[in-house]
């Protein structure tokens, strides 16, 4: 699903201009399913969606970790996140907030404390229990992520940027929405 300005990158020697205002106004959404007519709502819900899809990808592919590393996948990035914003908590809590596997957490953490974004550490009080703990690469790491997508943002013109940064609370909800929806379905917290 490609809307304009939106394309296979051929290689680091492609060059795109800044978008403009008028950039995304035509937005065509593909479809896999057999045409129907839809509500306005279900299109707009659609292109939004679609957008937002693109978005998570490109910018999956777009901000590594670091200057010769490969960017972190979904997974990684969340995981990475939680234990940032709360050090030594277990690896079933990490797995439960998150509503990953053990065996796909699991996983995701021996990555990360490949990479030395994450460091693993027997509970004193309880040797049985290992608790998460963020290592200084890892802030380090968060903080280029975030100084990158806030420069690409800082791209966007004045308008966009603003319609942007309105939309952050209805984005944060409808994240709230996925989550509840999916726990319902999978049976996560």
């Amino acid at each position: 699903m490609r809307g304009p300005g939106f394309a296979v990158s051929a290689g680091p020697s492609e060059v795109r201009s800044a978008p403009t205002e008028d950039t995304y106004n035509h937005i065509t959404v593909l479809s896999y399913a057999t045409p129907v007519k839809k509500s306005t709502v279900q299109d707009e819900a659609l292109k939004t969606a679609s957008a937002i899809e693109e978005l998570t990808w490109q910018m999956r592919r777009a901000v590594p970790i670091g200057h010769d590393e490969e960017p972190l996948s979904g997974s990684h990035l969340g995981v990475l996140r939680v234990v940032l914003s709360q050090p030594g908590l277990t690896v079933s809590q990490a797995a439960d907030r998150l509503g990953m596997r053990l065996s796909n957490i699991s996983t995701t953490l021996t990555a990360l404390e490949t990479k030395g974004l994450v460091s693993k550490t027997l509970d004193p009080g309880d040797r049985r229990i290992v608790r998460l703990m963020p290592t200084d690469a890892a802030e380090q790491a968060l903080h280029r992520i975030e100084d990158r997508l806030a420069q690409m943002i800082a791209q966007l013109p004045d308008k966009l940027r603003e319609q942007l940064l309105a939309a952050t609370p209805a984005l944060y909800a409808l994240t709230d929405v996925v989550h509840a929806t999916w726990s319902q379905h999978s049976h996560c917290p």
